[in-house]
Parts: structure tokens; sequence; C-alpha cells
């Protein structure tokens, strides 16, 4: 599997970006993690309607074979979508769909570490429990920087930041 961040040719793709999509359709991204439980994959789907909820999208499948998440003999992979935000790359009513996996028995595939955490918060929600879950992601550029942050502009404390805890 291949790790290293690809160059972007923005020229070429900007050609693509510039398509007309038909006012009356929408790109939706399905996004999930893979079986490596580090990389994020998706797949488009187009729709002729805006999805007001998570619950207006179909459940969706791919081969879960060639993300590490099913054995070849059933690689059937479903993709549970569990909440919309607006696309920021394609913007317009595009959506990115966060998605989790499930393996053709309908059981959650290993790196599905949500649905154990729903779980767990469904049994408390009769406490009223104070916590809080984080999911972030960064992006980076192919030098390893934050997307948009120009190496001229990093600050002396963030220099240090990531010379003591990496880059």
């Amino acid at each position: 599997m291949n790790t290293v961040p690809v160059a972007l040719n923005k020229t070429a793709m900007r050609k693509y970006d510039d398509l007309e999509i038909p006012c009356d359709a929408i790109l939706a991204s399905y996004v999930w993690i893979d079986g490596t439980g580090i990389n994020l994959r998706s797949k488009d789907r187009t729709f002729d309607f805006i999805p007001k909820t998570h619950q207006d999208l179909p459940t969706w499948y791919f081969d879960g074979f060639n993300t590490l998440q099913a054995s070849s003999d059933n690689s059937d992979t479903f993709i549970f979508p569990e909440v919309i935000y607006h696309d920021p790359f394609r913007r317009g009513n595009n959506i990115l769909v966060l998605a989790d996996t499930y393996q053709s028995n309908y059981k959650p595939t290993s790196t599905n570490h949500r649905k154990d955490c729903v779980v767990l918060c469904e049994k408390g929600e009769v406490e009223e429990p104070w916590c809080g879950f984080n999911q972030e992601f960064i992006l980076t550029t192919t030098d390893g920087r934050p997307l948009g942050l120009a190496a001229w502009r990093v600050s002396s404390t963030a220099r240090a930041v990531l010379l003591r805890y990496g880059s």
C-alpha cells in the first residue's frame, strides 16, 4: 500500500473541478477508515436530491479485500452513513458522508470502533456522563506541513512543538 504523499497537479485537477454539475445533482463522498486503522478511503455517488440527514442516504458497499477489511472469499463490505457535512473541496451542495464499515454478516469491521463507542454512550445516557469523544484529521502537504500553512509562517512556538513531538 502506498502511503507516500503524491503531489497533485493543480492545473490538471482544475479542469475537472470546473466541470459543470447539473443543478439538480450533488456528489456525496462516502469517507471511512480502512483496514489499517490509519488511512482514509472514499467512494463518490451522485444523487438527484439534497439529503437533510444521514438517514436520507442509502447504505452502500465496496470490495473490502482491497482495503484490508475482508477476506478474498467474501469481500463485500457495507458502508453505513453516520453524519454528513458540506464538502469544503467541491463546495456547492456537495457533501462529505462519514461512514462506518460492516462485514457482509453486518458485524462491525475490526477498525469500526465507533460502534462500540455508541453502545457505551447509550448505556450511560441515564447517568448523564461528562465526557466527550474527539476524532481529528489533519490534511498535510507532501512535505508534511499542515495544508495552507506556509513554511515562512510557522511561528517559533509551532517549531518547538513540531521538534518536540515530531512532524
